[in-house]
């Protein structure tokens, strides 16, 4: 028996359930999948949040204004044989983690440079109603250094349609929308 006085005391409860990204080691080929798993804010029990049967790399980002709506980050199987290009989404989960829609332009998978730019998670910033998301894509510019340029776009959380492009750069620089919506932040190499 442990004297009262050395005894530790009871863990207090979480103030709000917990999500975090495990990886699981038994993926297809010798890439891990990742699942996001829940502790349960009184009981401190772990169970699964999302599991998802496609993407390689789940990472929660934003929860909506109302937190009714998580908005996550998916990284899907590689496009080319040499397992580098893995395309990105962005998709919305519900407070019990159903996906609800995935974002119909793909988060960015080119970068400046090799690797930096791949290891970024791109910044999303929700309307104050969580009715839209605004986020970073990119699309195809001969034009630039790299051969893609980036999109600060909004999109309908509920449709996953792309509504308007906020701001368009002819390179490959993380772009995002400060949270009152009014300024945009651009990167340029390793300076923001």
């Amino acid at each position: 028996t442990i004297p009262a006085a050395h005894a530790q005391p009871p863990i207090p409860p979480l103030p709000a359930d917990l999500l975090f990204t495990a990886s699981l080691t038994a993926g297809q080929g010798d890439l891990p999948r990742d699942v996001i798993l829940r502790v349960d804010a009184e009981t401190l029990e772990i169970s699964p949040f999302y599991v998802d049967t496609e993407a390689y790399e789940l990472i929660p980002l934003s929860w909506s204004p109302s937190g009714d709506k998580l908005a996550i980050y998916r990284r899907m199987p590689p496009t080319d044989s040499a397992r580098t290009l893995f395309p990105r989404q962005l998709c919305i989960l519900d407070r019990t983690g159903v996906l609800q829609q995935c974002m119909e332009d793909n988060l960015p998978m080119h970068g400046v440079g090799f690797p930096q730019g791949w290891g970024y998670y791109y910044p999303v910033t929700w309307s104050p109603g969580g009715q839209n998301i605004y986020f970073d894509t990119e699309y195809p510019d001969t034009e630039s250094f790299s051969g893609y340029g980036r999109r600060l776009v909004e999109a309908s959380v509920v449709t996953g349609e792309t509504l308007r492009i906020l701001h368009e750069y002819p390179e490959s620089f993380s772009i995002s929308l400060s949270p009152d919506m009014n300024h945009v932040a651009l990167e340029c190499g390793d300076d923001w």
